[in-house]
């Protein structure tokens, strides 16, 4: 086996922001490159309908064993090729890989998980660090939280973000009539701060404005208080895991989107939200600011007054809310899922040659060893220069 295989763990985990993020930059590099194949455990829960990509089912069990076990002893039985890995973890041992890691959250806020998942990540990141080729990261909040807590020069740390789908950008939203109620999308564990929310939203003046949730049901790391307080707000409703479709139609019709998050290494849902013409109401943390821009109405995430302020200011204000709309469409467009892949198919080249790629904050240019440029496809994909 030759080119680069793809671990499509992901696949066989339901979607949230790191999957959607694995299945976007595999499908653009699928048009960048004709030599992929997607390796994957079990029976996948989502597979890439409208790509032509060779998927296959290698070794046995699921979940770490089979990353940790049966993916590694495939590929080197199958003359080690390159090894992309887009969701948090890879093979701890296999040096010719190149990892995306979104985030530090079990490190930086183990309180918000189970004690097995963060003794999991202790032990596996430490070492996936140390051999992996090539570290990508998706922001440069979540890059200073790699060398922070896992020691990781920033170098060896390449930046490619998330961005919004191209149908999101192309659509025309404006005869769309908005209606009164608050959206908000996450999964519901601690971090994304949904309680501080909710007592917000007991504010005389919000107290009677719908608020729907979307995100897959709590799973191991529920904030027990929280369905409670869901529970005992009779305009909250609960919508679940929707489609595609569904969360877009959610988003063109809200009359705003609030993202109370305390900790994100990048943030997907309010960027969808800007493309598709609603006003955000952001926490100002983590890497929220850097994503967003001047794109949203901010709050402090830990400060209830200051979240009801935010979420009253932009409901009643129709001028702020076309003000957060118009620079929302300008944010949302700067993000690209092709100029991401395309960072990541350098890095990715350079593993294959055997070379190694250094990361500066400043320039924009991937050089070679006699200062020329390589690769110009990939000139200005990142606020990085590379050099071997």
């Amino acid at each position: 086996m030759s080119g680069v295989v793809i671990n499509g763990r992901f696949l066989t985990r339901p979607v949230t922001g790191v999957e959607r993020y694995a299945g976007e930059i595999t499908r653009q590099l699928v048009s960048m490159r004709d030599d992929l194949t997607v390796l994957h455990p079990n029976r996948p829960l989502h597979e890439f309908n409208s790509c032509r990509v060779p998927m296959r089912r290698v070794g046995g069990g699921s979940g770490h064993s089979w990353e940790q076990i049966a993916l590694p002893l495939h590929l080197r039985r199958s003359q080690r090729p390159t090894l992309l890995s887009l969701a948090n973890v890879g093979p701890m041992r296999y040096r010719r890989q190149l990892v995306v890691i979104h985030d530090c959250s079990p490190l930086r806020h183990p309180h918000w998980f189970t004690r097995q998942f963060v003794t999991a990540y202790r032990a596996i990141w430490p070492q996936l660090t140390k051999h992996a080729a090539q570290i990508v990261t998706v922001s440069e909040f979540s890059r200073q939280e790699i060398v922070e807590l896992l020691g990781v020069p920033a170098d060896r740390i390449a930046v490619a973000g998330g961005a919004v789908a191209p149908d999101l950008l192309d659509s025309t939203d404006a005869d769309i009539p908005r209606q009164d109620f608050v959206l908000a999308v996450s999964s519901r564990q601690t971090g994304k701060n949904f309680e501080r929310l909710l007592v917000a939203l007991t504010r005389p003046e919000l107290e009677n404005i719908p608020l729907v949730i979307v995100g897959k049901k709590p799973g191991q790391f529920a904030d027990p208080r929280l369905e409670e307080r869901i529970a005992r707000r009779r305009h909250t409703r609960l919508a679940g895991y929707v489609s595609d479709e569904e969360l877009r139609q959610l988003y063109r019709t809200a009359r705003l989107f609030v993202f109370p998050s305390l900790y994100e290494g990048f943030g997907l849902p309010p960027l969808e939200a800007m493309a598709c013409g609603c006003p955000v109401v952001a926490a100002r943390a983590a890497s929220i600011p850097e994503v967003c821009g001047a794109a949203a109405e901010y709050v402090d995430p830990t400060d209830i007054d200051s979240i009801a302020d935010g979420v009253s200011r932009v409901y009643s204000d129709s001028a702020r809310r076309e003000a957060l709309i118009r620079t929302g469409y300008e944010v949302a467009r700067r993000h690209s899922w092709s100029r991401s892949a395309s960072v990541i198919s350098a890095c990715c080249d350079a593993i294959h040659e055997g070379r190694e790629l250094l990361f500066r904050e400043s320039g924009n240019n991937i050089l070679s060893r006699d200062g020329l440029a390589q690769n110009s496809e990939v000139r200005g994909v990142s606020d990085h220069i590379a050099r071997y």
